[in-house]
């Protein structure tokens, strides 16, 4: 008896061939390009399938141990000489007393052979509207106004001085100019009192 093919049979065997390279072929058709980022799971990869060279550094083991200390550096240079002055300044301090209704100035002057660093002042009462050197290389002015006042104010100027030549000022101006310049803002403070 002799055999005959069927259509059925034929069917039947294209689709074992088909179900068996099916996936072959797909597996050869896909590339990384087309597969989206984050869709692959640890179960989507066949054990032991990947190689180191698969992460090319993309997953780093536990830290290692803390290394040996390298070898000092140079030297650097050396820094700047630090204040030479400041153990040796000089506080001189002037009192005045400005009488009720009135506006008046103080003037605290270094020593001979001294320029003025910086200054200060204090008051019990009144209102300093002036506190500076007013360009003056040896002298500390403060400025107050005891005009709206019914008593007098005591106020005290405080020049810190250093040795000339050390010590650290900002522009000079003769002590007849530095007066002028007082004299000119307690002119104008008076115009503008009540």
């Amino acid at each position: 008896m002799r055999r005959r093919v069927t259509p059925s049979l034929v069917l039947s065997l294209l689709a074992v061939v088909l179900a068996c390279t099916g996936s072959a072929v797909a597996g050869g058709l896909i590339t990384g390009k087309q597969v989206k980022d984050g869709s692959l799971t640890g179960r989507d990869v066949k054990d032991k399938s990947l190689t180191p060279a698969d992460f090319k550094g993309s997953v780093q083991g536990p830290q290692g141990a803390q290394g040996l200390p390298g070898a000092a550096g140079a030297a650097g240079p050396p820094g700047p000489a630090g204040p030479t002055v400041v153990n040796k300044l000089t506080r001189v301090k002037q009192d005045a007393v400005i009488a009720a209704g009135n506006i008046g100035s103080v003037t605290a002057t270094c020593p001979a052979g001294q320029n003025v660093v910086t200054g200060g002042y204090s008051d019990d009462s009144g209102l300093v509207f002036g506190n500076d050197s007013f360009g003056g290389a040896n002298s500390w002015s403060v400025l107050l106004d005891n005009y709206a006042s019914s008593v007098s104010s005591n106020v005290s100027a405080m020049a810190y001085c250093a040795p000339a030549g050390q010590a650290v000022s900002t522009r000079s101006v003769s002590g007849r100019d530095v007066q002028s310049t007082i004299d000119a803002l307690i002119a104008a403070r008076k115009q503008h009192s009540p």
